[in-house]
């Protein structure tokens, strides 16, 4: 089944497939295998990720793989579609029992090895809700696919954990792994379905228990954790992933900072760059290619910078960069050691797929650093001479979001350090373009189009996520949903009014002044002299 599909991608001959040799000597790539994934899932019942294709590269290590995971779906699926060999009588009644029992233990296995630890589930997809929480609407990938087949929907508020957050959303920032996700190419996305987005910022509507750093009404940002999923009008997240949104920044902008400035806050140390030492940044009117420009311009570096057009490469020349590349139509390896007299430089931050990744590693100089982003790549990459490494270069990856799962502590750390870069003037984010929530199939083609300098931005109105949205009783009927429940702002507890006077403003007694202010009376005059 595998071969032949394999076969049907390519328009080879099934014969010449072998089962050890891995998909890429055949062509695969990410776009074929986007392809192949789904003819194969089409065929068997499942939902696999596109990513598995390039984590088990042959049919061989692929069949394994299947027949492990998906075990009682295949054997389901033989008892269907063979019945005539079925045994008869109580033989027959035995295999089905067996094929039931080895079903709801294999999907009962797959749920509990792939719910992350501590993942706040949202319940009822669609219409199931949670009496008294309300609705909210959210981004849906559902297979590996297209931007067309994303869908927004209607789901359940979560429950409140009591180290948790809810948030009314006001904007949220596209990534390049978002694209990823929709064709199922995301190294560490989670299980199908769920809801993109890696970042979102907004408003503070609600706290679990046991929170103490934010509080209802408080302006914050938030990092999405395992389940991601910052693509919604309402977020119910873990404490640990919400910040205080400096006050310096709107949402739009706040939203557009975190992922982009902390994989590159990540990147520079591992580069660490020294005045007057060379720097490639490839893509660098990106996001992150942007965020990398204004840091290695901080720590005084040689900027050789490349882009994919006239418009971008002008851009970066306004930004003062001052050797700019058009990968698309030069050789960049050949420009840079043309433009450093064969010399190299010493870093590279790669984006790029393909040979660039081997083009970037031959530029670097003695002792060069070489910093890979582009993780799909990496992990399609078969053919990679490393000799070139041989004159102490380094090569290092970098995955911001593998590294939040495994070391929080080091984020948290990048956090306050991106706060300063933007209190001291060193960064700024760039948007490109704004799409509202509506919009958001036009916000990812103009991503996948790769015309944007900076971020897009998805904006939400503001009354998304302050009120749930009503939902069908099944009897034709709307019914109104529920506005989450808010706690207070503010506990009572005792208040010590104390002026130089010793006295209430036209007031003559602390319930007078309670009534002014509660009335919005103006308490300010002009004082000659106390009357005492």
């Amino acid at each position: 089944m595998i071969r032949e599909n394999i076969a049907d991608a390519l328009k080879m001959d099934e014969a010449r497939i072998r089962d050890d040799r891995s998909f890429s000597e055949y062509g695969v790539d990410s776009i074929i295998a986007v392809n192949l994934v789904n003819r194969i899932n089409k065929a068997i019942g499942i939902t696999m990720q596109t990513t598995i294709l390039f984590d088990f590269n042959n049919v061989e290590q692929l069949a394994a793989f299947i027949i492990r995971e998906y075990k009682a779906v295949l054997v389901a699926q033989l008892q269907v579609k063979y019945p005539k060999d079925e045994p008869e009588g109580e033989d027959r009644m035995e295999i089905n029992s067996q094929v039931a029992a080895a079903l709801e233990d294999e999907l009962n296995n797959r749920e509990n090895r792939f719910r992350p630890k501590g993942r706040q589930e949202i319940a009822g997809r669609e219409t199931a809700g949670l009496a008294g929480q309300g609705l909210y609407r959210r981004v849906i990938i559902e297979r590996p696919g297209e931007i067309d087949d994303l869908r927004v929907i209607e789901s359940s508020i979560p429950e409140l954990k009591a180290n948790g957050v809810r948030i009314a959303v006001r904007a949220f920032s596209l990534n390049f792994g978002d694209l990823l996700c929709v064709k199922g190419l995301y190294p560490s996305m989670p299980p199908y379905p769920f809801t993109p987005g890696f970042e979102a910022s907004g408003i503070v509507l609600e706290t679990g228990s046991a929170v103490t750093t934010v509080r209802r009404g408080d302006e914050v940002v938030v990092t999405m954790g395992e389940e991601i999923g910052g693509q919604a009008d309402l977020i119910t997240c873990l404490e640990e992933n919400v910040f205080l949104k400096p006050e310096s920044l709107s949402f739009e902008e706040a939203c557009a900072l975190p992922a982009v400035t902390m994989t590159m806050i990540d990147a520079f140390r591992k580069a660490r760059l020294k005045p007057g030492e060379r720097i490639l940044i490839q893509t660098a009117t990106g996001g992150t290619g942007l965020i990398a420009v204004q840091l290695a311009q901080h720590y005084g570096a040689e900027i050789y910078a490349t882009a994919g057009s006239r418009e971008k490469l002008e851009y970066l020349e306004k930004l003062s960069v001052p050797h700019r590349i058009n990968y698309l139509e030069t050789d960049f390896e050949q420009e840079i050691m043309r433009l450093t007299n064969g010399k190299g430089v010493h870093a590279v931050i790669n984006t790029l797929s393909g040979d660039s990744m081997q083009k970037g590693m031959n530029c670097l100089a003695p002792g060069g650093r070489y910093i890979e982003l582009a993780m799909t790549a990496l992990k399609t990459a078969r053919n990679i001479d490393l000799s070139v490494f041989s004159r102490n270069q380094t090569f290092y990856s970098v995955d911001l979001r593998r590294l939040m799962l495994e070391e929080p502590d080091t984020v948290r750390a990048y956090w306050s350090e991106m706060l300063d870069l933007v209190h001291n003037g060193i960064i700024r984010p760039t948007i490109c373009r704004t799409f509202s929530f509506d919009q958001i199939k036009e916000a990812y083609h103009c991503m996948e189009d790769r015309k944007n300098i900076g971020k897009i931005v998805v904006v939400v109105p503001e009354n998304h996520g302050l009120n749930a949205l009503g939902s069908d009783d099944g009897q034709g009927s709307r019914v109104t949903a529920i506005q989450p429940k808010l706690q207070p702002a503010y506990q009572n507890e005792p208040v010590a009014i104390v002026g130089m006077s010793g006295r209430f403003a036209k007031s003559r007694t602390v319930d007078e002044l309670w009534a002014h202010l509660a009335n919005g009376t103006d308490l300010i005059e002009e004082v000659s002299r106390w009357d005492l």
